[in-house]
C-alpha cells in the first residue's frame, strides 16, 4: 500500500536518522553526537532509560513508517540486552538498528502472508522463500517450516519467522 511520508517541521528536523522504508540500501545510523540528541529527546521523563512507551511514542511521532507494533517489540526485546525492560544509553545504537531490521522482516512477512491473517502455512512459506532470497532443495521447505512451527500447529506466526530469519541470517550483511 502507499505509505505516506511526514513533512519535516523544525521541531521534527534535529537529530533524525534517514530511515526510508523504501530504501534498499541500509540504514545510515546516526553519529554518536545525533544518538545522544536523539536519546535525550525520546526521554521524555529524563531519567536516562527509554520505556517501551517512550520508544512507542517517538516511533509514532518521528518515524510512523516504522510503527508496525510487532517489530517495534521485537526490536525493544533485542535491544534490551540486560533485560531490565529499558533501553539504555548503549543499547540504543543496537535498538535503533533492530527497529529497522525487524521492521523489514515485518515488510517481508507480511508480503509472504497471501492471506493476510498474520500467519504463515506451509504453501506461503515455500512460496515466500524467493521473496527472502533463499532457495530451499526439494523437501527442505518442510523440514524448515516444521524446524520454525515450534508448536507444530501448521502455522508459523511473526515471532518464530524473526527468530528463523535470524538464525538463517536473512536479510543481514
Amino acid at each position: 500500500g502507499a505509505r505516506s511520508q511526514a513533512g519535516s517541521s523544525p521541531a521534527t528536523a534535529t537529530a533524525q536518522p534517514q530511515l526510508d522504508p523504501t530504501a534498499s540500501t541500509p540504514l545510515d545510523l546516526p553519529s554518536k553526537e545525533e544518538r545522544e540528541k536523539l536519546f535525550d529527546r525520546i526521554d521524555y521523563n529524563g531519567n536516562g532509560a527509554l520505556s517501551l512507551a517512550e520508544i512507542d511514542k517517538a516511533v509514532i511521532e518521528l518515524w510512523p513508517q516504522f510503527n508496525h507494533k510487532k517489530a517495534l517489540m521485537r526490536a525493544y526485546r533485542a535491544a534490551d540486552v540486560n533485560g531490565d525492560g529499558f533501553i539504555k544509553r548503549r543499547e540504543f545504537r543496537l535498538l535503533l538498528k533492530y527497529v529497522v531490521y525487524f521492521n523489514d522482516l515485518w515488510h517481508k512477512f507480511d508480503e509472504i502472508d497471501v492471506n493476510h491473517d498474520h500467519r504463515l502455512d506451509l504453501q506461503e512459506f515455500k512460496r515466500g522463500c524467493v521473496v527472502l532470497g533463499i532457495r530451499l532443495d526439494y523437501g527442505e521447505g518442510e523440514s524448515e517450516f516444521a524446524a520454525m512451527d515450534e508448536n507444530g500447529g501448521g502455522f508459523v506466526l511473526f515471532d518464530e519467522f524473526c527468530t528463523w530469519c535470524a538464525y538463517k541470517h536473512v536479510g543481514t550483511e
